[in-house]
C-alpha cells in the first residue's frame, strides 16, 4: 500500500490482536492501482478475524458502511478470499460499482450498473445468505432475502430469492440471462412482484404474483431453459393469467387477444 495520509488514535497491541481508531486513511494498492479515497472506522485484526465497525469507506467509486467483519482460520487465508473467508456485514446505504468489485473477484464484469445495497450479509462469497435485503439497480427495487451458493460463476450458482413489494425491470437483470432468454422477458416490461425464485438461471421455479403492463401472472412453474434453442425450453406447473395481453406479448394481435385462465400447464416452446 502507498499511504498518502492517515490519522489513527487509541493504538493497542495485545497478543496477536492489533486495534485502533481510524479517522482518516487515504491509500492506493500499488499492484492494482485501486484507490481508497477515505476510511473512518474502528479497526481490529487478529489471527482469526478482521473487523471494521462504524465503517465509512470510499474506495474506487464505491461507498460502504457500516460494519464488516471477516473471519478465517488463519490470517494467510485472506489470500484465498472466495473459498476461505467468511463475511458478516451490516450494510446501510452501500453503493457498489461492479468494476470495483472486480478487483477482488472474477465474474462480475457482466453487471454493467452500480447497485445500492442495505441488509445483513452472512457467509462467504461462494455461499451466503443476505437478509433484510434492499437492492436497487437501475429501475429495479428488490426487497426480501437471498441465498446464493456457487458464485462467482453465476451460471453454476443455486439461488433462493424471496421477494416482496418489489419492482423488476428485466433489462436491469440482463447479466443473469442469455440474449434469447432476454428476448422473451423484455416484452413483459416493468413488473411488480411478490414471490420466490428457486434454482439456477437455466433451471428454476418461479412462484408468485407478477403484475405488469400485459396483465397479471400467478405462477408456480418450473422452467428448464434450453440455452442453445430457447424455443425448446420446457415448463410445467400451475399458471393463472388475468386479462393477460397474449397478442402484445407474441406480437400477433390478430391471432391472439387478452386471456384469463387458471390451471396446470406442461409443454415446451
Amino acid at each position: 500500500l502507498s499511504v498518502d495520509e492517515g490519522q489513527l488514535s487509541s493504538f493497542v497491541i495485545l497478543g496477536d490482536t492489533t486495534e485502533f481508531n481510524v479517522s482518516t486513511l487515504i491509500a492506493q494498492d500499488l499492484a492494482t492501482k485501486f484507490k481508497v479515497k477515505q476510511i473512518s472506522t474502528f479497526f481490529r485484526v487478529c489471527q482469526k478475524s478482521m473487523e471494521f465497525t462504524g465503517l465509512n469507506v470510499q474506495a474506487g467509486e464505491s461507498l460502504v458502511s457500516d460494519t464488516v467483519v471477516f473471519t478465517y482460520d488463519k490470517l494467510v487465508d485472506l489470500n484465498d478470499f472466495v473459498d476461505k473467508v467468511k463475511i458478516h456485514a451490516r450494510l446501510d446505504n452501500t453503493l457498489i460499482y461492479p468494476r470495483d468489485l472486480g478487483v477482488f473477484i472474477d465474474g462480475v464484469e457482466a453487471i454493467e450498473q452500480p447497485f445500492h445495497v442495505s441488509g445483513i450479509f452472512n457467509g462467504g462469497v461462494n455461499n451466503f445468505k443476505f437478509s433484510e435485503m434492499s437492492v436497487d439497480i437501475g429501475k429495479t427495487h428488490l426487497l426480501g432475502s437471498m441465498d446464493m451458493d456457487g458464485l462467482p460463476d453465476i451460471t453454476e450458482t443455486f439461488m433462493n430469492i424471496n421477494l416482496k413489494n418489489s419492482i423488476v425491470d428485466p433489462n436491469d437483470l440482463s447479466f443473469l440471462f442469455n440474449e434469447a432468454t432476454m428476448a422473451r422477458l423484455t416484452p413483459m416490461g416493468m413488473l411488480t412482484m411478490d414471490g420466490q425464485f428457486l434454482g439456477y438461471t437455466t433451471d428454476f421455479v418461479a412462484n408468485g404474483r407478477f403484475n405488469g403492463k400485459l396483465g397479471v401472472v400467478d405462477s408456480d412453474i418450473n422452467f428448464k431453459v434450453n440455452e442453445k434453442n430457447f424455443d425448446r425450453s420446457e415448463y410445467s406447473g400451475r399458471l393463472s393469467l388475468t386479462k393477460f395481453d397474449l397478442g402484445r406479448y407474441l406480437n400477433d394481435t390478430v391471432t391472439f387477444q387478452k386471456i384469463s385462465m387458471d390451471g396446470r400447464v406442461k409443454g415446451s416452446g
